[in-house]
C-alpha cells in the first residue's frame, strides 16, 4: 500500500475509527480496531487495500471495518501510525498491549500489564 493511501487511511482512522478493548472473564483481553461509516462498499474498499479485517454490516445502513488478533491490529497500526494526529497514543498503547496478547492455549501473561494498558486507552478516550 502506497503512502498516500496509508495516510488517507490514517485520517479516516483518526477522525470515524475507535480504539477498543474487549474482556473476557471480566479481565481485559484484546484489541478491536474498527472504523464506522454508513457505506459499506466504501468499507469493503478499504479491507480490500489492507487485506485483513472484516466489514459487519447493521441496521439503518451502520457498517464498520473492524481488526482483530494480534498480528493485524500490529500491523494496521504499523501502516497508519507515522500519519496519525488524533489518535496517536491510543494506538501507541493499543499496540503495546496486542503485543501482550498470548495465542490459544497458552496461559495468560502480563495481565496486570494489559489491565493497566486498557485503563489508559479507556481515560485517553473519555479525555478526547
Amino acid at each position: 500500500m502506497d503512502r498516500a493511501n496509508r495516510a488517507y487511511i490514517a485520517g479516516l482512522f483518526d477522525g470515524e475509527g475507535c480504539v477498543g478493548t474487549t474482556k473476557s472473564g471480566g479481565r481485559y483481553s484484546h484489541v478491536v480496531l474498527s472504523i464506522a461509516q454508513n457505506d459499506g462498499d466504501f468499507l469493503d474498499g478499504i479491507q480490500s487495500q489492507l487485506g485483513f479485517g472484516h466489514v459487519t454490516r447493521r441496521h439503518r445502513g451502520n457498517c464498520s471495518l473492524q481488526i482483530t488478533g494480534k498480528e493485524d491490529v500490529r500491523l494496521f497500526i504499523r501502516l497508519i501510525f507515522p500519519w496519525s494526529l488524533v489518535k496517536r497514543e491510543e494506538l501507541r498503547l493499543a499496540y503495546a498491549m496486542a503485543g501482550l496478547v498470548g495465542t490459544k492455549g497458552q496461559p495468560v501473561r502480563n495481565q496486570d500489564q494489559r489491565e493497566e494498558l486498557a485503563k489508559r486507552i479507556k481515560e485517553l478516550k473519555k479525555e478526547a
